[in-house]
């Protein structure tokens, strides 16, 4: 909607086939800072809003719903930056492959420029994912938000503060390491965060030194 605003008021012509490329990016951030479940409900209006705006809104409608849902898949378990990547692409390939399928709905194997969205569907799932991947620490440090790529930045035994702890501590960095590998074990088996469960075994006693 902005995009088709920005465009309006500069009077250039509104080209659909580009103003939605990286719908995608709002809903990795979903399921990134929240649950897996906001991310998949916030598909909803990430689909219907945009879609009032454009000629033929069933092209952008279904293909986003059902493909975005793809990219909620990975929810917790960013443990690098290369997930973002994977997540996206999951995402640009429901909907290139829904995209296909509306398309030759409508027009059967008839040509059509609007071919051209199947494509641009995997080449907006890479914008989204530099977009995720540039705007994740931005967006983290701005709004509090903790992700397991934090977590596993943490838990680098290469960190200053375990190192210091290490050298200054040793029986109890011995002690730590050992807490939270159980604590590790432990949240694996509920089905809780690993990951933090992980960092705060390491910094449980990170005030002895």
């Amino acid at each position: 909607y902005l995009a088709k605003l920005t465009l309006e008021s500069i009077n250039a012509p509104v080209n659909t086939d580009t103003i939605y490329i990286p719908i995608v990016t709002s809903t990795i951030f979903a399921s990134m800072f929240i649950t897996k479940k906001v991310a998949t409900i916030h598909t909803i209006p990430v689909s219907v809003i945009p879609s009032l705006t454009m000629a033929k809104p069933e092209l952008f409608f279904i293909p986003v719903l059902l493909g975005s849902v793809f990219s909620c898949f990975d929810s917790r378990k960013y443990k690098s930056r290369n997930v973002i990547y994977k997540s996206a692409l999951y995402a640009g390939a429901g909907i290139a492959v829904m995209q296909t399928i509306v398309l030759l709905n409508i027009y059967s194997f008839r040509p059509s420029s609007e071919f051209i969205l199947i494509p641009l569907s995997i080449f907006g799932s890479l914008i989204s994912g530099i977009t995720v991947n540039g705007l994740l620490p931005v967006f983290g440090n701005v709004f509090g938000f903790t992700t397991d790529i934090v977590y596993m930045e943490l838990i680098n035994l290469n960190h200053p503060l375990l190192r210091k702890l290490i050298l200054k501590a040793p029986g109890t960095y011995n002690h730590s390491v050992m807490v939270s590998t159980l604590a590790e074990a432990a949240a694996e088996a509920i089905g809780a965060n690993s990951l933090l469960a992980k960092a705060g075994g390491l910094y449980h006693d990170i005030g002895k030194i």
